[in-house]
C-alpha cells in the first residue's frame, strides 16, 4: 500500500454490521463493550488514492475480489480482517435470508492434515450454529476468504545459536525442544499443504467457463508474538549462563531476532516453492504471495483514560515506540519495525507484493492489543473499527496486484 493514505471522520452513526455478526461478541463480550464506550473507532475511515472513508458492503467488496480466493496467514489482526469479512457478508445474507454462500470446513481440511484443521478451520464447521466454523465466507461469484493463524510458527529451530558461549547450553536446548521455548516448528510440507488445502476449494474451469475463480491471493503475516520466546530464553540465560537480568534479556533478544530473521527468509522461499509447485500443478490457477506489515503498538502507551478517540500523530508513536527502555510493552511490540523491515526484505527479495499497513493501523491505539487495566486483554483490536479499513485495504492492494 502506497504512502499518503489519512484517517477521517466518517458521517455516520451506525457501525457498518451488526455486533451479532462477530464471533468476538460470544466470546470476548467485555472487550467489545469496552471498545464500543470508549473509542468509536469505525466513526473514522482511511482514504488513499482519493478512496473512501466508505467501508464497503459484501457486494462490494465480493465484486472487487472476483476471480480470487484469499488465504491470510497470520495473527490476531489477520483474523480480526477474516471476521471483518464474514460479517459484512452475514449482514446481508441475513436480512436476505440468503445463505447459498456456506461452505464446510470439510471441504478444506479433509485428509492427515490436522495442523491446517486447527488454523484454517477452527471449530471443524458443519454445525450451523458453530460461530468459529468458516460458515459465510464464500461469495456468491465464489471468491472466498480463509484463515489459517500462526503463531510462533518456524520451519526450523536448528538455525538458532548464540554468539555468547556461556549460554550455549541454552541454545542447544532450544534447538532440541523448541517447544519449551514457546516455539512451534512446522515441517516444511505443510507449507504445500497450506496452498494445496487453500486452492482445493478452486475447482477447475470447465469448458467454454469465462467466469469464476482462478487465482489464489496469499496474504502471510508472523509478526513476533515473538515475547514468550525472548521472557523463556532470557529466563534460560539467567538461570545457566549466569547472566544477571538485564544482559539476559539483551542477549534473548538479540538471539531471537537474529533467528526470526533467518526463519522469515526461510518462509518467503518455502512460500515461493509452494506457489511454483500448485502452479505447474494446476496451470489454470495463479497463485500470488504478499506479506502484510504490522502495525506497531501505541495502545501500551496511549491506552488510558481518557482513551484517545481520534488518530494519534506518527510521529508519536515512533517516539514511544522507539523508547524501549522507559517502559515495556505487551506483546514485544517495541520490536515491530525491527520485524517489519526483516520480512519486507526476505519477501521483497522472492518478488512478492508488500502491503504496508504498519504506518495506517500504528496511529489507532484502538488498532493494538494491549492489557492496559491490568486485568487481562480487553481492548484488541476494536470492532467495528481500524480491522475493518485494514481489509479494506488489503483487498484493494490484492485486487490491484492480479498478474
Amino acid at each position: 500500500m502506497p504512502p499518503g493514505g489519512s484517517w477521517q471522520l466518517v458521517n455516520s452513526t451506525l457501525p457498518p454490521y451488526d455486533l451479532g455478526h462477530l464471533a468476538d461478541t460470544v466470546h470476548h463480550s467485555v472487550r467489545v463493550e469496552q471498545c464500543a464506550r470508549d473509542t468509536p473507532g469505525w466513526r473514522f475511515g482511511w482514504v488513499e488514492r482519493g478512496e473512501g472513508p466508505e467501508l464497503k458492503d459484501a457486494s462490494q467488496f465480493c465484486s472487487l475480489m472476483r476471480g480470487t480466493n484469499i488465504l491470510l496467514l497470520g495473527d490476531s489482526l489477520s483474523m480480526q480482517m477474516y471476521e471483518s469479512w464474514r460479517a459484512r457478508l452475514r449482514q446481508e445474507r441475513y436480512a436476505n435470508g440468503n445463505e447459498a454462500g456456506q461452505r464446510h470446513c470439510h471441504e478444506v481440511c479433509e485428509g492427515p492434515a490436522p495442523v491446517l484443521c486447527s488454523g484454517l478451520c477452527a471449530g471443524s464447521g458443519t454445525n450451523d450454529n458453530d460461530r468459529y466454523s468458516s460458515h459465510y465466507s464464500v461469495c456468491d461469484n465464489g471468491a472466498a476468504a480463509m484463515i489459517a493463524q500462526i503463531f510462533r510458527w518456524t520451519l526450523s529451530a536448528h538455525s538458532f545459536h548464540s554468539g555468547d558461549s556461556r549460554v550455549a547450553r541454552c541454545a542447544q536446548r532450544l534447538r532440541i525442544n523448541p517447544r519449551e521455548f514457546d516455539i512451534v516448528p512446522v515441517p516444511r510440507k505443510h507449507v504445500d499443504m497450506l496452498l494445496e488445502y487453500a486452492a482445493r476449494s478452486i475447482p477447475s474451469p470447465r469448458p467454454n467457463q469465462q467466469h469464476g475463480v482462478h487465482r489464489l491471493a496469499v496474504v502471510y503475516n508472523q509478526l513476533a508474538h515473538i515475547h514468550p520466546i525472548i521472557s523463556k530464553l532470557t529466563q534460560c540465560y539467567e538461570r545457566h549462563g549466569g547472566l544477571e537480568a538485564a544482559l539476559a534479556e539483551s542477549a534473548a533478544t538479540r538471539d531471537v531476532l537474529r533467528f526470526w530473521a533467518q526463519d522469515q527468509a526461510k518462509w518467503a522461499v518455502a512460500l515461493q516453492e509452494a506457489r511454483r509447485a500448485l502452479m505447474t500443478a494446476r496451470p489454470d490457477l495463479t497463485v500470488d504471495i504478499f506479506y502484510r506489515t504490522a502495525p506497531a503498538s501505541s495502545c501500551d502507551y496511549f491506552c488510558k483514560p481518557p482513551f484517545p478517540r481520534e488518530p494519534l500523530e506518527l510521529a508519536q508513536v515512533v517516539r514511544a515506540v522507539l523508547q524501549v527502555d522507559s517502559q515495556p510493552m505487551h506483546y514485544s511490540h517495541q520490536y515491530a519495525y525491527w520485524v517489519n523491515d526483516m520480512a519486507r526484505a526476505a519477501f521483497a527479495a522472492q518478488g512478492f507484493g508488500i502491503i504496508d499497513l504498519e504506518p495506517m493501523l500504528s496511529v489507532r491505539a484502538d488498532a493494538h492489543p494491549a492489557s492496559f487495566n491490568g486485568t487481562g486483554d480487553t481492548f484488541h483490536y476494536c470492532q467495528p473499527g481500524p480491522g475493518d479499513w485494514g481489509l479494506d485495504a488489503v483487498l484493494r492492494h490484492v485486487a490491484r496486484s492480479r498478474t
